[in-house]
């Protein structure tokens, strides 16, 4: 693509009254300097911005990097063994992945070594995923998995999970003993706790939820809508460990 002399401005010639005429692409005049005689004299050129480099350039190398700036944990698939993993960023360059959530955080071996960092580069759904600019709202549960509505056996236990999906919505709480529904606003939440486990909990509009953090919750049985749902008073964000595998 050629450049103007006057401007630096990308232009294209075309053929205008029968002869080669450049066009700036901008659609704008030439912004060249003049001197005080009239004669129009270049202005320096400055080097054109080299594009950024993508955080999944270094995979190929061995270094596993993810420059999202901000947290994130996204369930996904080992590009070397087709496991269920989870990838977690800390925001700040460094990414791990992990076959559990919680302690000990037992890392997936496939995607411990520089060897495996170098294989996994050349997985495109795996390389989106490191490349992204901004977080997203919304994480898709696994193919072929259904939201557990209601799990007994978390009643009164510790649930770690990574938050899939927020939605605020309202509901008609009943009020225990009584005949009485009263109408409440709460937040909907999606929580994968492992390969094919969703959970949908509940919790306060105020309490804070974000798509792609790791939670800790303790919830109750409510019935809402007339059915018997989780319910947690509170959610504790979890900071997984984030070094860098690469």
């Amino acid at each position: 693509m050629p450049f103007c002399w006057y401007c630096g401005e990308e232009i294209e010639f075309r053929w205008i009254d029968g002869g080669p005429k450049p066009i700036h692409l901008s659609g704008s005049w030439c912004t060249g300097y003049a001197s005080e005689g009239g004669a129009v004299s270049p202005p320096p050129l400055s080097p054109r911005p080299s594009p950024p480099t993508r955080a999944s350039a270094r995979w190929s190398v061995g270094h596993a990097r993810c420059d999202l700036g901000v947290p994130l944990t996204h369930p996904t698939t080992c590009p070397i063994c087709g496991a269920f993993i989870f990838f977690h960023t800390n925001g700040n360059g460094d990414c791990v992945f992990f076959d559990e959530l919680g302690p000990p955080w037992p890392k997936h071996a496939c995607l411990s070594n520089d060897d495996g960092v170098r294989v996994a580069s050349r997985s495109p759904e795996l390389m989106r995923l490191v490349d992204l600019v901004a977080p997203p709202t919304h994480i898709s549960p696994p193919q072929g998995s259904s939201i557990n509505e209601f799990d007994e056996q978390k009643l009164g236990h510790v649930v770690t999970g990574v938050v899939l999906s927020v939605k605020e919505k309202k509901v008609w709480r009943s009020q225990p003993g009584t005949a009485i529904r009263q109408p409440t606003k709460v937040l909907a939440i999606v929580l994968q706790l492992g390969s094919r486990e969703l959970l949908r909990v509940y919790t306060p509009v105020g309490v804070r939820m974000q798509v792609g953090l790791v939670v800790q919750l303790v919830a109750r049985e409510e019935a809402f809508d007339g059915r018997s749902v989780l319910y947690a008073e509170s959610g504790l964000a979890v900071v997984p460990p984030g070094s860098s595998v690469g």
